[in-house]
């Protein structure tokens, strides 16, 4: 008797979980105004008829020909006859829900659907005691339910935190900058970034004069380099006009007769004339000095 009802018991449950594995549900979370691709898992290699139910109430229906489609779904819709996929655009807040697919008069597995609003930009407060010892920094932003589950982040100096809506910072806190984040499943924005209260004005202006200080020596470097080139550049100027020129003579140009001979000049002629005379009478004063 034990044995038939631990069978039994078993049997039950593997038909429980058979049941839960068919019509388990799929999630998909849409933010309000875009585009839903709502797939069903099609099984049929051809497809004869697409049925779409929006909780009880028929969404869209296709048995050939065009689809027809149901209240708001009107004029926003598109029904594929060849995948049974519905495509709903510029989705509502009301357009949430389970789908409902059937396909070839089979029941599919439902789709949930859920659309958010996205999240706002939020807002970082902060309040410090007098003393200026300890500071709480908190996230501001106006929730509503449509935007789902809200997570609130803080980004200290770029780097992502976890945490909550409030930051306590205290005097040993160096970090420079914070920001408050939002998100949910379809969003996400960050606040203005805050600078830490905190901080001194001989802290914060050291970074300032550690600009300048960078600023000032690159002026110089630049001012130094400058000059630099400006030396050599007229050091070579100064030697380039030093050099000596080659003289040159005036170019004295032969006439050219016909049949391609050279004319010399009058002045050529003259000047060979008298060093020939010269030339007679030295050797006629060496001849006289042999016979003497």
């Amino acid at each position: 008797m034990r044995m038939s009802s631990t069978l039994f018991l078993l049997g039950v449950l593997f038909l429980a979980c058979s049941v839960t594995d068919v019509y388990s549900k799929k999630v998909l979370d849409v933010l309000k105004g875009s585009i839903a691709v709502l797939s069903p898992d099609v099984k049929e290699a051809s497809i004869i008829s697409v049925t779409w139910k929006h909780g009880a109430d028929l969404a869209a229906e296709w048995f050939g020909g065009n689809p027809t489609f149901y209240r708001s779904f009107k004029g926003r819709c598109i029904l594929s006859d060849k995948t049974g996929v519905l495509t709903i655009n510029d989705v509502k807040l009301e357009d949430g829900g389970s789908y409902t697919p059937e396909i070839n008069n089979n029941i599919q597995p439902a789709i949930t659907l859920r659309v958010f609003s996205p999240v706002p930009k939020p807002n970082i407060t902060h309040d410090c005691k007098p003393e200026q010892t300890q500071c709480t920094l908190t996230c501001m932003f106006e929730k509503t339910d449509d935007m789902g589950d809200v997570q609130i982040f803080w980004i200290v100096d770029d780097r992502r935190e976890k945490g909550g809506g409030a930051l306590e910072i205290t005097k040993e806190t160096k970090e420079k900058t914070f920001i408050c984040g939002l998100n949910n499943s379809v969003s996400s924005e960050n606040s203005n970034k805050l600078q830490n209260p905190l901080l001194t004005d001989d802290e914060s202006g050291r970074t300032h004069i550690v600009g300048i200080v960078l600023g000032l020596l690159a002026v110089l470097s630049f001012c130094v380099g400058a000059a630099v080139f400006l030396i050599l550049r007229h050091k070579m100027s100064s030697i380039s006009d030093r050099a000596v020129p080659v003289a040159q003579g005036p170019i004295l140009q032969l006439p050219v007769i016909p049949h391609g001979r050279v004319q010399t000049p009058p002045e050529l002629r003259e000047r060979r004339s008298s060093h020939g005379k010269e030339n007679g009478m030295a050797l006629g004063q060496n001849r006289l000095t042999d016979l003497l």
